[in-house]
């Protein structure tokens, strides 16, 4: 369940930059639930996500985390298809990856199959800093929700799916979708 949760708060994050442009005009209890949201949007960020990034690599960045867990589950991957998945231009995806493969975690090879083309994968220290943080997140996550009540962790729960249900019906699933690959599909709200 832990798992879970977590793909939906990641979402979440997301999901509220959008919700704050459509509410931008509205005002009192909405501008608080918006508000709200918000503060919980950045608390889920800031309690468990950044501190599982500073227990694990204290200068790994959200971004050079994403662009690690883009790697891992979308093998082989050109450097144009990171810069599309993480939604970040060309020479950005070329400085991010530079900057990772100087760090050891990332290294560009020549395709199996088709020697003109090179692409990237996760070295085995990039491996182990990636697993390491997902392992810290889903820690932090888990102490969180151990001080929760039952009863209020399934409203969180219940109050996020339908959220989340509500929102697509108002966006794309690829204006939503985190590139995650293969890992979350059997659990992801925009997969079931």
């Amino acid at each position: 369940m832990c798992s879970i949760l977590k793909v939906r708060f990641e979402r979440c994050v997301h999901v509220f930059s959008w919700y704050r442009r459509s509410l931008r005009r509205n005002g009192g209890v909405i501008m608080s639930q918006f508000h709200d949201g918000k503060l919980f949007c950045r608390a889920l960020a800031a309690g468990v996500m950044a501190s599982a990034r500073r227990d694990v690599h204290a200068s790994l960045t959200d971004v050079q985390l994403s662009a690690l867990r883009f790697i891992k589950y979308h093998p082989d991957t050109p450097l144009y298809q990171l810069a599309a998945g993480l939604k970040i231009s060309s020479p950005a995806a070329t400085k991010l990856v530079d900057r990772l493969a100087g760090r050891g975690w990332v290294r560009r090879q020549q395709h199996p199959s088709d020697r003109r083309k090179w692409v990237l994968v996760l070295t085995g220290e990039g491996r182990r800093i990636y697993d390491a943080v997902r392992s810290a997140e889903e820690y932090h996550l888990q102490m969180i929700m151990d001080q929760m009540a039952p009863e209020d962790r399934e409203a969180l729960q219940q109050g996020l799916v339908a959220f989340l249900q509500a929102v697509q019906q108002r966006l794309a699933k690829d204006e939503l979708c985190l590139q995650c690959g293969t890992d979350v599909s059997e659990t992801c709200i925009l997969h079931v």
